[in-house]
């Protein structure tokens, strides 16, 4: 025997099945306890336990709304246990089975025939349809089943015209100390009758309720086995009507937009593979997508008027990609309509994520005027077909930029060129400096950058064009990335050219650009004796030199095309077409060749402060020779500033040892400090210093000095020791230098005036590193 708890205000329950006695108390707020299996009591509908109305609960055999203390009435054995469990508010989409709208649990306590249950089903907008405007049942197959064991055990029922309220009239057992659990469920259509009335907007919500009258069960909802009279409603516990929770029904959406990358692209005639639109398919939320084929449609133009009929005289063909990986094959377009149906694309979109593809066309043969026009889009909803994963359709919604693409063609376009295009310009040039002589030393004479368009290039051969006398270059040679790439020798004589045939073919990418540089082996100096005195077809120091990327030659390799054309062969990768850049010709920066050159740097001094009548040190700097010769030295020449009524003294010294040197100031700052006999340099050099006692500086006055350079006079770069021995002779006159030094070329050398039969070796400032170091002292 099982005992019962009663209606009072203390409700006792023994459930002698479990062996285990409850307490359970009717809270102040009017919540039912919840007890068993049930768990704890919870408020709030989406927890999955029903609240109850604001007017308290409905105990059975009591008053609604009786205060406190009051007689609650005569005493009822409970029967029967009603709890609500849910499910929260949930979403399913359209299309789906058994889905469960409705979830409770009922604890017998003695053997009971469940026969009876009454449930409307209800949408909770007002364009929510439980039956189609064309008579299309949107829910089908309603069961209650056993949550645990998924059995049905009443139904199925169907909702008919979807009047209310539905029953439930199969009948089923439930034995003493039982508590089972049931759901609710029930098919969904896959269609609807008229837009947005049972799945499209969205926002269609519906709602389970179950009971009739204000009650769970009815007078003939329940009986009991033993004697087979129904139990009556008050002898079950928490018999009201309970609403289940919202429901949302939603189509298992695809959108497919344009992506925004590929834009605007720019193509050449022939190639393969253009990315030409993008295809971005999201999948909703609620279910993974398969898209199964995809009809590409487009325009092409030809003349200034888009026609879906030119389209294949834009294009050849066109396939989609994921990532690097074609789906499906790829597809010519129809003459007519332009379109093209890829067919076993199987790309499955995960539920709430996107996936893009790719469309990649290949461009025809023939540009008809400057260039061609072609778009792909997408004409239709219905030109994609794709599935849910149990196979059922899904309806996508194609972006308007993709319906428009495929009908015009100023959205996301692509431009057909003839052939690419290519531009060549000096870059970065190599600073003019001396060249040290020797062939087993590649010198890097001028760099150019080298930029393609709309399709890869490569360059076979370039023309290599040279300034200055020919001898002084025993090779030159095309250089990328370090490595030469091919060389050629420059014939005899003044301002001379050859082609360099490139052995590795260098390649720009497209819409990128590449360094080339020209590099020359240069040649040994000969001294003026070794050849009898000739300055011309010879190598001889101080030959100015440059080298650059010829233009307008139309001989040999080059035909006349390339009038007013760079002379460097270049292919269209793509096109298949020869390319030519826009001349004049591109000159590098001027060197001049030495047997040696030395190198000046300044050193610091212990202090920068003036000191009024003390002997200090006012420039320091050491010169050293380059390895591949000694270097003579006669003098220099700086230039002094100092303030108005100073006074200075100059002398020089090597190391700790002043030198005898004949010092001469003139009114713009110049002074020339030169040695009474030439100083060989050799190795890392000499430290000098230049010191002197001034006076006359006030606080807060400075003095500076900076090695004169004569920029002027940049091109008179070699001569005899002048007469006065304080200049420069050259051919064009003396004078005044920064440093006056020899690379003791010539045979023999000497540093005697030209009518004491001096060597003509000398040179001046020009190119010598680094003469642009001033020193400041202050007081």
């Amino acid at each position: 025997m099982f005992l019962r708890h009663f209606s009072l205000m203390v409700l006792f329950v023994s459930v002698i099945g479990c062996g285990t006695s409850h307490l359970a108390t009717m809270s102040d707020s009017g919540t039912p306890p919840v007890m068993g299996d049930a768990g704890p009591p919870v408020t709030g509908r989406d927890s999955g336990f029903y609240e109850w109305p604001d007017s308290g609960p409905v105990i059975p055999g009591s008053d609604a709304g009786t205060d406190a203390g009051t007689d609650a009435g005569p005493i009822v054995e409970t029967a029967l246990r009603i709890v609500f469990d849910g499910p929260a508010d949930s979403t399913y989409l359209r299309g789906s089975q058994d889905v469960v709208m409705y979830h409770f649990t009922l604890t017998a306590y003695e053997d009971l025939e469940i026969r009876r249950i009454p449930f409307t089903l209800e949408g909770l907008t007002a364009a929510d349809r439980i039956v189609g405007s064309a008579g299309t049942e949107y829910f089908r197959d309603l069961k209650i089943k056993d949550a645990d064991t998924g059995m049905t055990v009443m139904g199925p029922i169907s909702l008919g015209d979807g009047s209310f309220p539905g029953i439930f009239a199969d009948s089923f057992v439930i034995h003493a100390g039982e508590t089972r659990h049931f759901i609710v469920t029930m098919d969904l259509a896959n269609t609807e009758d008229a837009a947005n009335e049972f799945y499209g907007d969205g926002n269609n919500r519906y709602r389970v309720t179950i009971g009739q009258d204000g009650r769970f069960f009815q007078a003939s909802g329940v009986r009991r086995i033993a004697t087979g009279e129904f139990i009556t409603p008050e002898e079950i516990e928490n018999n009201v009507v309970i609403p289940g929770n919202e429901m949302t029904i939603v189509d298992a959406e695809l959108a497919v937009a344009m992506a925004a990358i590929p834009s605007l692209t720019m193509a050449v005639s022939n190639e393969p593979l253009i990315p030409s639109v993008g295809l971005v398919f999201t999948a909703s939320e609620f279910s993974d997508v398969l898209v199964r084929s995809v009809r590409l449609s487009g325009v092409g133009n030809l003349d200034g008027t888009d026609s879906a009929s030119e389209l294949n005289d834009v294009i050849t063909a066109c396939a989609l990609f994921n990532g690097d990986v074609q789906v499906g094959l790829a597809q010519t377009p129809d003459a007519v309509t332009g379109s093209m149906l890829i067919t076993n694309v199987n790309v499955t979109v995960p539920s709430g994520a996107s996936v893009t593809l790719v469309a990649r066309c290949t461009a025809d043969s023939v540009v008809a005027g400057e260039y061609d026009i072609y778009t792909i889009g997408i004409a239709d909803d219905s030109h994609v077909v794709a599935e849910r994963t149990d196979g059922s359709s899904v309806f996508p919604a194609v972006g308007t930029s993709l319906l428009n693409n495929a009908l015009i063609s100023t959205g996301n376009f692509v431009i057909v060129h003839d052939h690419g295009l290519v531009t060549v310009q000096t870059n970065s040039l190599r600073q003019s400096t001396i060249l040290v002589a020797g062939p087993d030393v590649w010198q890097n004479m001028a760099q150019f950058r080298i930029t393609a368009q709309y399709e890869p290039i490569e360059l076979e051969i370039v023309r290599i064009t040279s300034r200055g006398e020919a001898a002084s270059f025993t090779e030159v040679a095309v250089a990328v990335d370090g490595a030469i790439r091919g060389s050629c020798i420059l014939p005899a004589g003044t301002d001379r050219s050859c082609d360099a045939h490139l052995d590795d073919v260098f390649r720009v990418s497209r819409d990128s650009g590449r360094v080339m540089q020209l590099w020359a082996r240069v040649s040994h100096v000969v001294s003026s004796a070794s050849v009898g005195g000739a300055t011309s077809g010879v190598a001889r120091s101080g030959n100015r030199i440059r080298l650059g990327i010829a233009a307008d030659v139309e001989s040999g390799e080059w035909d006349p095309s390339y009038v007013g054309m760079l002379n460097m062969r270049f292919t269209g990768v793509m096109s298949g077409d020869r390319l030519l850049a826009d001349g004049p010709e591109l000159i590098g920066n001027e060197f001049v060749v030495r047997r040696t050159k030395p190198t000046v740097t300044r050193l610091p001094l212990s202090t920068a402060t003036i000191a009024n009548g003390v002997d200090q040190d006012l420039y320091r700097f050491q010169i050293s020779a380059n390895s591949a010769g000694s270097v003579g030295l006669m003098g220099f020449t700086f230039m002094v500033d100092r303030p108005a009524g100073t006074s200075i003294g100059l002398r020089i010294r090597r190391g700790a040892t002043d030198i005898p040197t004949v010092s001469t100031g003139y009114p713009d700052g110049m002074v020339t400090l030169q040695f009474l006999s030439e100083e060989v340099i050799t190795g890392s050099g000499n430290v000098y210093t230049v010191h002197g006692v001034l006076d006359g500086f006030a606080i807060g006055d400075a003095i500076s000095i900076t090695p004169y350079r004569d920029f002027a006079s940049a091109n008179a770069v070699t001569g005899y020791v002048a007469s006065d021995r304080l200049l420069l002779e050259t051919a064009t006159g003396s004078l005044f230098t920064g440093l006056l030094w020899s690379d003791m070329s010539e045979i023999p050398h000497s540093s005697a005036t030209r009518m004491m039969g001096g060597s003509f070796d000398w040179t001046g400032d020009t190119f010598v590193e680094d003469l642009t170091q001033t020193q400041v002292l202050t007081r």
